[in-house]
């Protein structure tokens, strides 16, 4: 399983971190936010990793352009950035959670990586 969350988005991947059944290091969370003060649950989310053997990723920064779901300060283009975070993503049932246009920046990233449109389940969030 792997999550991927922007902001806010993090909140029902929290809740499946915490009640999901899984073996350590069968589950990786991704989650972006703008600035550390936006970044909700991170002591929870770090407690979790800990205790159930979570891979956990923070992703810190404003997007560095619009058709992308990374921040700035990475080097790399969006595929190979996941590839590198989750190298066997294709092979993962993956679940989003963030604002409209950044769930469809990655989706968009998610089947250049491989992954099949049925692997991915979204929700998304606007103001």
């Amino acid at each position: 399983m792997l999550m991927i969350a922007a902001g806010v988005g993090v909140t029902p991947m929290r809740a499946l971190l915490e009640d999901s059944d899984y073996e350590p290091g069968e589950t990786a969370l991704i989650y972006r936010f703008t600035a550390q003060e936006h970044a909700l649950f991170t002591d929870e989310l770090d407690d979790i990793a800990a205790r159930k053997g979570v891979d956990l990723h923070y992703l810190e920064g404003p997007r560095r352009v619009d058709d992308s779901w990374l921040p700035g300060g990475y080097d790399g283009n969006d595929v190979d950035v996941l590839k590198e975070l989750v190298p066997d993503i294709a092979d993962r049932e993956i679940y989003v959670c963030g604002p409209p246009l950044w769930v469809s920046s990655l989706r968009k990233a998610l089947r250049a990586a491989g992954v099949d449109r049925d692997q991915v389940h979204s929700e998304e969030f606007a103001w």
